[in-house]
């Protein structure tokens, strides 16, 4: 990725931060104090340019990811940590704006669940390697991975976060803690 190409992409991460989807091609521009045909070169369209900041993100989330998952801590704690990996330059980002994703660019709506439904390969073998050290109970890691899925999507769709008053972060944290220690207190 070309270094003009990667500081759009993270001039719009900023813009997107501190304004949602409301900002223009010429917000960038003039943020960058470049000539907006100079984005052109490399984004058809805000859409576009919107894709290309899902992949760069997710190419970030990725890294974290890798990074949980090959640290020396329990299994348990890669587990909670990994499938909730967010890049510490992305934990002011305020997700709950994307509700409005699916209407206005359907495309990014739809790349945004396919990056939520791919890459699972490493979560579900650190999963299987639990089993195996007996770490973990046995579980269906598809149902798993169904449930984790479903609750991404379904935060990011709605605006029962905004209306609840809770971040995009906590809801993650609430719901890893669900489900890594259920909800009946074990009293044995």
């Amino acid at each position: 990725m070309e270094n003009i190409q990667q500081d759009i992409l993270e001039t719009t991460l900023i813009l997107f931060n501190g304004r949602g989807l409301d900002f223009t091609m010429n917000d960038i521009a003039k943020s960058m104090h470049i000539a907006k045909k100079t984005i052109y070169r490399f984004f058809s369209s805000k859409e576009e340019l919107l894709i290309a900041l899902l992949d760069y993100g997710f190419e970030n989330i990725q890294k974290e990811k890798q990074k949980i998952l090959s640290s020396n801590d329990s299994i348990a704690k890669r587990l909670e940590q990994a499938m909730i990996a967010m890049p510490k330059q992305y934990a002011k980002i305020d997700f709950r704006v994307l509700s409005s994703l699916k209407d206005t660019y359907p495309q990014v709506y739809i790349r945004l669940n396919e990056h939520l439904e791919n890459d699972w390969e490493p979560i579900i073998k650190l999963i299987n390697e639990g089993i195996r050290k007996k770490e973990i109970r046995k579980i269906n890691t598809f149902i798993l991975r169904q449930i984790i899925t479903a609750t991404f999507e379904q935060l990011l769709s709605t605006d029962e976060l905004q209306e609840r008053n809770l971040t995009y972060a906590k809801a993650l944290k609430e719901m890893m803690n669900i489900i890594m220690k259920g909800m009946v207190i074990d009293n044995e």
